[in-house]
C-alpha cells in the first residue's frame, strides 16, 4: 500500500540523520493506490481500483482493500515535502482513469515530470521504466562540472573517494 510505504519513508527520514546526502523518495506504483484501511466512503461507494468492480461491493469482506487510498498517500507526500524530502512518482499503470491521481501525487511531491502529457513518469513498458529512472537520476545528481579556465588535460587528475579515476578521451570508461 502506497500510503503505508510513504509513511515508512517519512518516519525513516525523521529519525535518520543524513550526512552529505540529498533525501528523496521514488514512489513506483501500478496506479491503483488501493488497500485503504479506512475508506472515507463505505465499500460499494468508494472509488474502486480493481477492474472487477464486484470486489468493492459491501458483501465482499475485503472490499476496502480495493478502495482508492489517494487521500492518505497525498497526506504522507505533503508531510515529506514539507520536511524537505521531494517525491518522484512513477506510474506503471494501464488504468487511465487513475492517471489523474498519479498527477496529483507527482505535483504534491514537488518533482513533477517536465514536459509530456502527465506530471508523473508514465512508464508502461520496460524501456519507459528505464527512461523514467534515468530522468529522475539526472535530475537528482550530475557528474558534470564546468571550469572557467582552459586546461591542459594531461595535467588534470580526478579522484573519487581517494582513488584516481583515469582519463578516457573516448569518455566511455573514466573522465
Amino acid at each position: 500500500p502506497s500510503g503505508s510505504a510513504l509513511n515508512v519513508a517519512r518516519e525513516y527520514f525523521e529519525t535518520t540523520e543524513l550526512e552529505n546526502a540529498t533525501p528523496f523518495v521514488v514512489l513506483v506504483t501500478d496506479g491503483a493506490l488501493n488497500c485503504n484501511p479506512e475508506p472515507a466512503t463505505p465499500p460499494g461507494l468508494c472509488v474502486c481500483t480493481s477492474p472487477n468492480a464486484d470486489l468493492c461491493l459491501p458483501e465482499n469482506e475485503d472490499a476496502a482493500l480495493h478502495c482508492l487510498d489517494d487521500t492518505r498517500a497525498l497526506e504522507e507526500i505533503a508531510m515529506l515535502t514539507a520536511s524537505g524530502v521531494p517525491v518522484y512518482v512513477v506510474g506503471i499503470t494501464q488504468q487511465e482513469a487513475l492517471a489523474d491521481v498519479l498527477d496529483r501525487l507527482a505535483i504534491a511531491g514537488g518533482r513533477p515530470r517536465i514536459g509530456g502529457e502527465r506530471s508523473f513518469y508514465d512508464a508502461r513498458t520496460e524501456r519507459e521504466v528505464g527512461e523514467a529512472f534515468d530522468a529522475i537520476t539526472e535530475s537528482i545528481t550530475s557528474c558534470a562540472y564546468s571550469l572557467d579556465a582552459p586546461l591542459d588535460l594531461s595535467r588534470v587528475q580526478v579522484f573519487l573517494d581517494g582513488a584516481e579515476i583515469p582519463r578516457d578521451p573516448s569518455r566511455r570508461q573514466g573522465w
